[in-house]
C-alpha cells in the first residue's frame, strides 16, 4: 500500500510518493547561483551537504503564498539513496539527480495510505499546469490531491544545471 505525502503550493494540494523523501525541513539561509534558471532558488547547507532549492511553482503555475522564513522544504532521495529501494522494486522507474534536491512548499499536509487503483488517470483538460509533471490525481473526500512526477522535475534540474555550470 503506498504513502503519499500531502502537501501545498499557492491554491493547490499535491503529493509524492513519500519513498522518495528523505526528510523535511525549513528554509533556512541560501545562497542564489548567478544565471541560475528561476526555477533554481538557491543553495543551502544542510548538516555539511551541499542542496539545491527547486521551487516546483515555477512549472505549476502556482506561486507560493507563505513568506519564505515560514515555507518548508521537502528533501528529496538522491539517486545513489533511491538504489536499495528500486532493488526491492519498491519505486519503479523513477530517476533523480545524484546530487540532493528540495522543493519549497508552503505547508505540509497528511500522509496518506492509497491503493493503487484509488489513482485516477491526470485529467485531458488539466490546462494550470504542465501534464508532463502530473502522474495522476486522487480524490480524497472533497479534495482532490495533484500527484507529481517528481523525477521529471529532477530530471530538469539535472539537464538545467548542466546548462548553467558549462
Amino acid at each position: 500500500m503506498p504513502q503519499i505525502a500531502t502537501f501545498h503550493i499557492g491554491d493547490e494540494v499535491f503529493g509524492i510518493d513519500i519513498l522518495l523523501m528523505k526528510e523535511i525541513g525549513k528554509k533556512s539561509a541560501m545562497t542564489k547561483v548567478p544565471k541560475s534558471p528561476d526555477f533554481i532558488l538557491g543553495l543551502m547547507n544542510l548538516r555539511g551537504q551541499i542542496v539545491t532549492i527547486v521551487d516546483p511553482g515555477v512549472f505549476l503555475d502556482q506561486k507560493l503564498k507563505i513568506s519564505p522564513p515560514d515555507q518548508r522544504l521537502i528533501i528529496l532521495k538522491n539517486e545513489k539513496e533511491l538504489e536499495p529501494l528500486r532493488k526491492k522494486n519498491l519505486i519503479g522507474d523513477n530517476h533523480m539527480s545524484k546530487d540532493t534536491l528540495a522543493i519549497v512548499v508552503d505547508h505540509i499536509s497528511d500522509v496518506l495510505h492509497i491503493e493503487i487503483d484509488e489513482i485516477l488517470p491526470t485529467p485531458p483538460n488539466l490546462s494550470r499546469m504542465k501534464k508532463e509533471f502530473v502522474s495522476g490525481i486522487l480524490q480524497q473526500a472533497d479534495q482532490l490531491i495533484i500527484l507529481l512526477e517528481i523525477s521529471k522535475l529532477a530530471e530538469i534540474c539535472i539537464r538545467d544545471n548542466r546548462t548553467v555550470k558549462e
